[in-house]
Order: C-alpha cells, then sequence, then structure tokens
C-alpha cells in the first residue's frame, strides 16, 4: 500500500503537472475508494521500420528515435486489433491513450480501426460515438534507451500533426504530462529528458487510470515502448501474477522467472474493487502475444530467440586450438559449424559454455579446425542468442546473388549486422503468409465475437 501511495503521490516538478485542468488525486487514507478505471490493457507497439530493414534508415532520418512501422509491424498492429475487438468489458466507457511517438500512433490506430463497430454500436457507453486516441506525452520512451542514436534533441510531433498518421487522434485531449528533452552532456550523443523519466513512468498509469474518460469503472488501453510497458505494469502491481518484474535490463535479457517482452505484448490489469489494488485480470497473462501466431510461435522458442549477424575477418594466426584463449585479442576460441548459406554458425550452447559478453573479442574456426575467423560480439547479444559470422577475405567463403536472396527471403528482407532477426523457423513472412496468419486469427476470434454479439443483443 506504501508502494502504491508514493507512487501516486502528485508531481513535485512544474514540468511534471498535468497541462490540463483535471489533476490526478492521490490516495489519502484507507477508507478512500478510487473512481477510477476497472480494468488498463498495457501494450507495446508493433516492429520498428529500423529494427527490420538494414537500409541505414536510422542514419538518414531527420527524427531517427521516431521511426514509423514496418510492414510486418503494420501486420502485427492490424492482428492486435482484431484480438481486442472480441476482449473488451462492454458497456463501460473506453479510451485509447498513446505515446506521440509515429509507431505508437500507427498501432493504435489499428486498434481503432476495429473497435470502431463495436463503438458505434454502443457496446462501449452511451456517451462514446467514435473511437478516439488520446495522444499522450507521458508515455513516451526513456531517451536513455537510445543511446545509440547520434541527433539533435528528439521531438514528438504534437497531436495535430499526427491527426495525418491516424484521423481518430483526438484534437481535444489534454495531455497530462508536458515532455520535453534536450542535449546530454556527451552532444551529439544520447539526449536526455527534462525532469524524472523514473518518476514519470512510475505514475502516469495511475492517472490515466484515474482520467474522466474512464473514471467510472471503464478501461483504458496504454499504447507505449518496451521500457515503459514495464515501468507501466510495476507501478501498478510489481509482481502480477506472482511474477516479481525486474529492471527492464533484466527483462530484455530474459533474466528473471517471466516471459519476454516482444512487440506488441499485451498486459490486462484490472482493479479490485474492496482495496484498490490491481492484478492480472482473470485469463490473460503477462505480456501475451495470444493474439499474433508468429510471435506465439517465438515466445515458445525463446531459447532461439534471436540470429545475430556478424561480419567475420581472417585471424593474423594460421591455426587456433579450440577451448584456449587467442592471445592476440585475448578472447576465447570457439568452434562453430558450416551453414549451407556460407557463414560459420556458434551455437547459443557454445557460446553459453564459454561465458562470452556482448562487444567481446571472439576466434571462431570450422568444424575442420581450419582457416580460423576474428569476430566481435554485438552490443545487443544476450545468451541465448545464435551468432552466425557472414565470411570476407580471400580464404574465406564468398556469397554469390543467389545466396543474398535466399538469406533475404529466410531472414525477414535482409541481414542485419550486429542487430537482431527472427529465428529462422519463424521468419518467412510474405503476404501469402501473412493471409494465412490473419485467418488463423480471425478463426481464434470468432467465439468472442460472437459473445459480443449476443451481449448487444440482449442490451
Amino acid at each position: 500500500m506504501l508502494l502504491r501511495h508514493l507512487a501516486t503521490r502528485a508531481p513535485r516538478a512544474a514540468a511534471a503537472r498535468p497541462l490540463g485542468s483535471w489533476t490526478s488525486r492521490p490516495h489519502k487514507d484507507g477508507n478512500y475508494k478510487m473512481n477510477g478505471a476497472k480494468m488498463m490493457f498495457v501494450v507495446r507497439h508493433a516492429e520498428r521500420h529500423d529494427r527490420s530493414t538494414p537500409d541505414g534508415w536510422s542514419e538518414l532520418a531527420l527524427r531517427p528515435q521516431d521511426t514509423p512501422l514496418s510492414q510486418r509491424g503494420l501486420r502485427q498492429s492490424r492482428r492486435l486489433g482484431k484480438w481486442f475487438y472480441g476482449k473488451l468489458p462492454i458497456h463501460r466507457p473506453l479510451a485509447i491513450f498513446a505515446s506521440p511517438f509515429i509507431r505508437c500512433i500507427q498501432t493504435a490506430d489499428a486498434i481503432a480501426v476495429e473497435l470502431e463497430g463495436l463503438q458505434r454500436a454502443g457496446v462501449f457507453g452511451k456517451d462514446n460515438h467514435s473511437i478516439k486516441i488520446c495522444v499522450e506525452p507521458g508515455l513516451v520512451e526513456d531517451m536513455r534507451y537510445m543511446g545509440g542514436l547520434k541527433h539533435r534533441e528528439p521531438w514528438y510531433l504534437k497531436a495535430a500533426d499526427l491527426i495525418c498518421i491516424s484521423p481518430r487522434v483526438d484534437l481535444t485531449y489534454q495531455p497530462l504530462r508536458d515532455v520535453q528533452f534536450q542535449r546530454g552532456p556527451t552532444y551529439p550523443g544520447p539526449c536526455v529528458e527534462v525532469g524524472d523519466p523514473v518518476h514519470r513512468l512510475n505514475t502516469i498509469a495511475h492517472e490515466i487510470a484515474q482520467h474522466p474518460l474512464v473514471a467510472a469503472g471503464g478501461t483504458a488501453i496504454a499504447v507505449t515502448h518496451g521500457k515503459p510497458s514495464a515501468d507501466l505494469i510495476r507501478s501498478l502491481q510489481p509482481a502480477p501474477n506472482g511474477i516479481a518484474l525486474p529492471s527492464y535490463e533484466r527483462i530484455k535479457a530474459g533474466k528473471y522467472d517471466g516471459p519476454p517482452l516482444h512487440y506488441t505484448a499485451v498486459t490486462a490489469l484490472q482493479r479490485d474493487d474492496d482495496d484498490d489494488s490491481w492484478d492480472l485480470a482473470p485469463g490473460f497473462e503477462l505480456f501475451s502475444n495470444s493474439h499474433d501466431p508468429r510471435l506465439v510461435a517465438l515466445r515458445q522458442n525463446d531459447a532461439d530467440r534471436a540470429t545475430r549477424y556478424v561480419v567475420g575477418e581472417p585471424a593474423k594466426a594460421p591455426r587456433y586450438v579450440v577451448g584456449e584463449t587467442n592471445l592476440t585479442s585475448g578472447g576465447p576460441v570457439l568452434k562453430g559449424k558450416w551453414r549451407p548459406c556460407g557463414a560459420i554458425e556458434l551455437e547459443a550452447i557454445e557460446l553459453r559454455s564459454a561465458h562470452v559478453e556482448a562487444g567481446q573479442r571472439v576466434t571462431v574456426t570450422g568444424p575442420d579446425g581450419g582457416e580460423a575467423v576474428s569476430i566481435t560480439l554485438p552490443q545487443e547479444y544476450r545468451p541465448g542468442d545464435v551468432v552466425r559470422v557472414r565470411l570476407i577475405g580471400d580464404a574465406c567463403r564468398t556469397e554469390n546473388e543467389e545466396t543474398e536472396k535466399v538469406l533475404a527471403k529466410r531472414f525477414g528482407g535482409g541481414m542485419m549486422y550486429g542487430s537482431s532477426c527472427t529465428p529462422p523457423t519463424n521468419a518467412i513472412d510474405d503476404e501469402k503468409d501473412a493471409k494465412k496468419l490473419d485467418k488463423a486469427v480471425e478463426a481464434s476470434q470468432k467465439p468472442a465475437t460472437e459473445e459480443v454479439a449476443a451481449a448487444k443483443a440482449v442490451a
């Protein structure tokens, strides 16, 4: 109770005060009852364009932190919207709150499109005639987790600009927070937020839950980013369904007893009327991806959750011994295996046994102990990842145009040096495959849709 009290206190800094006339109310005593939302869905946006396309988008973009969704991300968001169709409580107020970054607005728009029919039919309350997206700066990403981008001070678009992305943006909505950024001490390196992002992300969920749009026991949908998703949930319930939520870094690395936080992950929280406490809603999972068969498969095979690609250079010495240390680089010598695509693969178990870390130099030999290759593990490397080394140099295998086409098909559009791709068994994502998945989602949601239709008929 003390933790929730601290998390819902009104911000002290002037920059963190709500912009509108309405302000949130802290708990005053044990008899106080929060007249707020009954349910809250915390949603991570769909896949980003700059994470799926190795075309240097971030280096060329004016605002590299504000990437749109990839084509796969757009399909993910549509499946998410169809999933929401039969999951929301009826005859209660409903509002969608979204971070002002484009990828979140696009994800929120896909949800709103699927819900508009129900909204017009009055399923979510008499006062809601159409789905609107409330652009809430308090849900933006923590800039400290975008330190790899070299840019000027990042800024987000206002609602009047974002209406070009989605006509469902509500221009009358008064944001709860005014979030601003400034140059950091290492400019032109990472920029920093004016004010305390930790305090913002630990209080904004409580303020959204008490907003007049959903205050009468309604439902709030908060579309945000990876770290804010974890922070918002933790601020309402530190251990949803008994799973203790650690820092976002540990969640991202899989170093906790819970599921991964993939794109479009949804967590449904429900408030207890007796003590105003929050926990996972019955029938829902933490960071659920049940709406997308592809992400379900990725979640089930999380041991092979990513394949990292790095460029290898021929090592200087003629031969190395597996299990020993490369005296030149100081890194371990590991044994790889050839792949049909002309690359050496380091299996997850091989990397785990060597206790290597991101950014570490490693020497890789072929299965026959022949020519060695020197690589640097990418900064995104996590224990459990598979590493495949593309080879250069006369002594190494080369790749032809046909190999590039195979890789582009198999790994979702191309190679990503030092970044992650989806596992090979789940990566093919052409339009034909996407249509099959959409039909599978529609079939799985049919019973829920029939229940909603029955409820409307009774009403």
